[in-house]
C-alpha cells in the first residue's frame, strides 16, 4: 500500500470515527430531553426514601412506585435481546435485573450498576422554588432528591446501549443490576450470592454509575472508595436525671466524658485520627492525587457551602485530596438524649448517645476497624461511667486494579470525543460498599465507577442537581466504552484485540 493510500485510509478512518462520535450525542442529546429527562422528573417526585429512612418502606408503596416507573420506562425503549425481571423477596427490597444480549459473539460481559432509593428528603432546607420531591429544571440542571444519586443512573445506563442499537453499533453482553437499598443496607449483597453461582459467573467489567467527578472537564473513573463504619457510643452516669446545681461538680457530665473518649480517636485540633485506622497509601495513588490536586486545584468555594471566614482543614490541596480519598475520618451524625433547647432544664442527664461515623481508608479491613474502635473507646472507661458501643456496621473500602492499556485506551478514547481530553483518576471520599463485595466475586474484572455527579451536586444534601449537559456527554462516552469492548475477548486473563 502507498503512503498516500495509507493516509486516505487514516483520514477516511478518523472521519468515520468523527461522524459516529457526533451521532452518538446528537442521539442521547435527543432522548435524554424527549425521553429520559420526563420520566426522571416523574422519578423524583417519588418518596421511594431506602429503607433505613422509612421504617414503612414495605407498606407505603413507595418503592413498588419507583420500581414500576423503572421498568415499564426500561420496557418501552424497545431495546433488542432484553428481558426484565424484578426479584423481591419477603423483608427484600427490589432488585430490577436487566440482560441484554450482545451483538455478536463471542463477547465480554459488563456488569452496569445503578441504585433507585433515596436519601431523606431534609425538607425545609432546600433553597426557595427547590424541593425533594419537586422536580425542577434551572441552570442546565435538574433539581430534585434522586437527581444525581442515582436516579439518573438506570436512565444513563440504558440509554447509552439504546444509542448502540439505534445507530448500528455492536455491544457486549450486558447484565444491568437496579437495586433500591443501597443508602441503607446490604439487600444487594444476599441477592448477589444467590444469583451469581447461577447467572452472573463470567463478568469481565463493571460499570459503576453512582460515583462522579471532581469536575466536569473530563470522564472520570473512581480509583479508590473510602469505606465507612457507623456505631453508636452511649455514656451513662445516672439512674435518674438530677439538678444539675446540687450534682454539678460532684457526678461527671456525661457529655464531657464522650468528648474524652473520643479524643481517644482523633487529634482534636488536626482531626488526624490514630494509628489502627491508618493505612500506607500506595505510591501510584500518591501521583495521582498530585495530578488531581493540578486539575482541581483548589476546591472550589462553591463546592462546599461554607460560611464566610471558614477555612478548610489544610492550605495544601494535595493534602485535603489526600484527606478526602485516603485517610480515615471521623463525623458525629446525630445524638440521643440532648433535648431541644426549648426543653432544656437544668439537670444533668443519665446519658448522652452519639451516633458516629468513620470513613475507613480504601485498603483497611473493616472487621480490624470494628475490632480498634471498641478495644479504644471501652478500655478504662472515665469515672468508671457506663460505656456501650453498639450497632457497629462496618463496610470495607477498595482499591481498583489496574487497567491494561487496550482498556485505557478504549476509555481515553471515549474521554477525548466529548471533553478533548484524556479521561482523569481519582479516588472518592464516599462509600459504594456493593463495589467490596462484587470486586470479591469478580477479582479479574475491570471497575469503571464513575457518574454524572459532580462535587456541587449536593448529594445527600438539601439542593441536589444534575448537570444535564455534562449528562449528555456522559452517557455518550459510556456508548463509546461499549461499543470499545466488542474488539476485546479476554484470554487467560489478557485483554485480546480483534
Amino acid at each position: 500500500m502507498c503512503i498516500r493510500d495509507r493516509y486516505q485510509r487514516r483520514v477516511h478512518g478518523d472521519l468515520f470515527i468523527w461522524i459516529m462520535e457526533s451521532q452518538i450525542l446528537a442521539y442521547v442529546d435527543k432522548e435524554f430531553d424527549n425521553n429520559a429527562l420526563p420520566a426522571l422528573m416523574k422519578y423524583i417526585t417519588i418518596h421511594n426514601l431506602s429503607p433505613g429512612f422509612d421504617p414503612t418502606w414495605e407498606t407505603n408503596e413507595n418503592a413498588q412506585a419507583a420500581c414500576d416507573l423503572l421498568v415499564s420506562w426500561i420496557k418501552e425503549q424497545g431495546l433488542v435481546g432484553c428481558s426484565v425481571e424484578v426479584v423481591k423477596e419477603p423483608g427484600k427490597t427490589h432488585l430490577i435485573i436487566v440482560e441484554i444480549e450482545p451483538t455478536k459473539k463471542p463477547a465480554m460481559t459488563v456488569f452496569m450498576y445503578a441504585h433507585w432509593d433515596k436519601q431523606p428528603p431534609l425538607e425545609g432546607k432546600w433553597e426557595p422554588g427547590l424541593g425533594p420531591f419537586q422536580p425542577v429544571i434551572k441552570d442546565g440542571k435538574i433539581w430534585g432528591r434522586g437527581s444525581a444519586d442515582d436516579g439518573y443512573g438506570t436512565f444513563a445506563a440504558v440509554l447509552s446501549i439504546k444509542a448502540c442499537q439505534k445507530l448500528k453499533l455492536e455491544h457486549p453482553r450486558i447484565v444491568m443490576i437496579l437495586e433500591s437499598c443501597e443508602e441503607s443496607g446490604d439487600d444487594l449483597k444476599y441477592y448477589l450470592n444467590k444469583l451469581i453461582p447461577s447467572r452472573f459467573k463470567d463478568v469481565d467489567a463493571v460499570i459503576c454509575l453512582d460515583s462522579g467527578a471532581p469536575v466536569r472537564d473530563r470522564f472520570w473513573i473512581t480509583s479508590a472508595l473510602r469505606g465507612v463504619m457507623n456505631f453508636n457510643l452511649k455514656v451513662k452516669v445516672l439512674k435518674d436525671p438530677v439538678h444539675s446545681g446540687d450534682a454539678g461538680g460532684i457526678v461527671p457530665e456525661s457529655f464531657r466524658i464522650c468528648r474524652e473518649l473520643l479524643n481517644r480517636l482523633e487529634d482534636v485540633k488536626t482531626g488526624a485520627m490514630v494509628a489502627p485506622f491508618q493505612v500506607a497509601i500506595p505510591e501510584e495513588r500518591k501521583k495521582e492525587i498530585e495530578q488531581c490536586a493540578e486539575i482541581v486545584a483548589p476546591p472550589a468555594k462553591e463546592s462546599y457551602p461554607r460560611l464566610p471566614g471558614v477555612h478548610y482543614m489544610d492550605e495544601n490541596n494535595v493534602e485535603l485530596q489526600t484527606n478526602r480519598t485516603w485517610r480515615p475520618t471521623l463525623a458525629i451524625i446525630g445524638a440521643e438524649n440532648l433535648p431541644v433547647i426549648a426543653n432544656a432544664g437544668n439537670v444533668l442527664r443519665t446519658h448522652t448517645t452519639l451516633a458516629l461515623s468513620i470513613r475507613l481508608p480504601p485498603t483497611l479491613k473493616a472487621e480490624n476497624a470494628a475490632k480498634a474502635v471498641k478495644e479504644i473507646l471501652l478500655k478504662d472507661p472515665p469515672y468508671g461511667a457506663e460505656v456501650t458501643v453498639s450497632d457497629v456496621d462496618p463496610y470495607e473500602g477498595w482499591n481498583a486494579i489496574d487497567y491494561p492499556p487496550a482498556f485505557s485506551a478504549a476509555v481515553n478514547k471515549a474521554s477525548n470525543a466529548y471533553f478533548k481530553k484524556d479521561f482523569g483518576s481519582v479516588g472518592c471520599g464516599g462509600s459504594i460498599p456493593f463495589i467490596g463485595a462484587l470486586a470479591e466475586k469478580f477479582p479479574k474484572a475491570l471497575f469503571v465507577v464513575s457518574g454524572a455527579a459532580a462535587s456541587d451536586s449536593n448529594e445527600h444534601g438539601p439542593n441536589e442537581n444534575l448537570d444535564i449537559d455534562y449528562t449528555k456527554k456522559f452517557i455518550a462516552s459510556l456508548s463509546v466504552i461499549l461499543q470499545e469492548t466488542t474488539k476485546m475477548t479476554i484470554q487467560k486473563n489478557q485483554i485480546i484485540l480483534h
